[in-house]
């Protein structure tokens, strides 16, 4: 048997669009890793948007964030942020010309009309340094 890679997508493959995981998408993948094979899922998601109830299932790793991320057997790979000075300057783009915008930082949404501190709060360097994220209160 040739042992494959498997990248399976979370919305509408693994999470139907009534926002279940099908028994036949649990069985599937887990019997594809007893035999060998490896399995990834590959989303848009940021890791912190994956309910528990996805990792529960059994994958070997994960690309996420639509390239930004990538794991295998719990090791990060890539971590690939928008440096803060380029996040800063297109904050600022868009603010100056009145569109309307949503940032998404991780698990942090921010509005148009955030203030330069909350910005501030939430855009961290480009590195693979272990720094706490904060949540927005």
């Amino acid at each position: 048997m040739t042992r494959k890679i498997i990248f399976l997508d979370v919305d509408g493959t693994i999470i139907d669009y009534d926002n279940h995981i099908p028994e036949s998408a649990i069985l599937a993948i887990r019997k594809a890793r007893e035999k060998g094979h490896l399995v990834y899922v590959c989303t848009g998601r940021s890791k912190a948007e994956m309910p528990p109830e996805i990792w529960d299932i059994g994958f070997d790793g994960m690309i996420g964030g639509n390239g930004s991320y990538v794991e295998h057997k719990g090791q990060v790979i890539l971590h690939q942020l928008i440096p803060r000075d380029v996040a800063k300057s297109l904050v600022d783009w868009l603010q100056e010309r009145g569109l309307e915008f949503t940032w998404r930082v991780i698990t942090v949404s921010l509005q148009a009309g955030a203030s330069a501190k909350q910005r501030d709060q939430c855009f961290r360097p480009t590195s693979l340094e272990k720094e706490p994220i904060q949540k927005k209160s």
